[in-house]
C-alpha cells in the first residue's frame, strides 16, 4: 500500500470514528481543518460511563488526544487540568468558540499543552506535547460537527 492510499484509509477511519461517536453519545465531534503534517489518527475509545470518548492521534511519535464528554454534570477526571498548569492563551476558533490553552507538565523538558472548551453543553479537551503555536493553529481551525 502506498503512502497516499494509507493516508486516505486513515482519513476514512477517522471519519467513521467521528460518526460512531456522534451516534453513540450525541455530541458534536472535533474535526480538523488544519492538521500538522506529522499528525495522524490512531483510534478512539468510548469511556466506560458512556458519557465520553477519547480520540488518539500520533503527533511526531507522541500522543495527542481529543477528549469529548457529554452532559451538564461537573465531570472531573479526563477534563481537569493539573493545579500547577499555567494559562498561556485564549484562542477563538473559526466557529467563534473560545478555547483556553494551558501549559501542562511544567516539570518536563518538552512543551505540553491542554486546550479546553465547552460547546453545546459538552466539554472538550485536546492535549499533547507540541509547540504552543501548533496548538493555537489546531484550535483556531478545528470544526465541531
Amino acid at each position: 500500500m502506498d503512502a497516499e492510499t494509507e493516508q486516505q484509509n486513515k482519513v476514512s477511519e477517522e471519519t467513521a470514528a467521528m460518526e460512531n461517536i456522534r451516534n453513540q453519545l450525541g455530541v458534536a465531534c472535533v474535526t480538523f481543518a488544519y492538521t500538522p503534517e506529522e499528525m495522524e489518527y490512531q483510534e478512539f475509545k468510548l469511556m466506560d460511563d458512556s458519557l465520553g470518548a477519547i480520540v488518539f492521534y500520533n503527533y511526531g511519535g507522541k500522543s495527542f488526544t481529543v477528549i469529548m464528554q457529554s452532559g451538564e454534570d461537573d465531570i472531573v477526571g479526563y477534563y481537569s487540568v493539573d493545579s500547577d498548569a499555567v494559562l498561556q492563551a485564549k484562542v477563538k476558533s473559526e466557529q467563534n468558540i473560545e478555547v483556553e490553552i494551558w501549559e501542562i507538565n511544567l516539570n518536563e523538558e518538552e512543551e505540553a499543552y491542554a486546550a479546553k472548551f465547552q460547546f453545546n453543553k459538552c466539554k472538550y479537551m485536546l492535549n499533547g506535547k507540541l509547540p504552543l503555536e501548533e496548538m493555537k493553529n489546531i484550535v483556531k481551525y478545528m470544526v465541531l460537527l
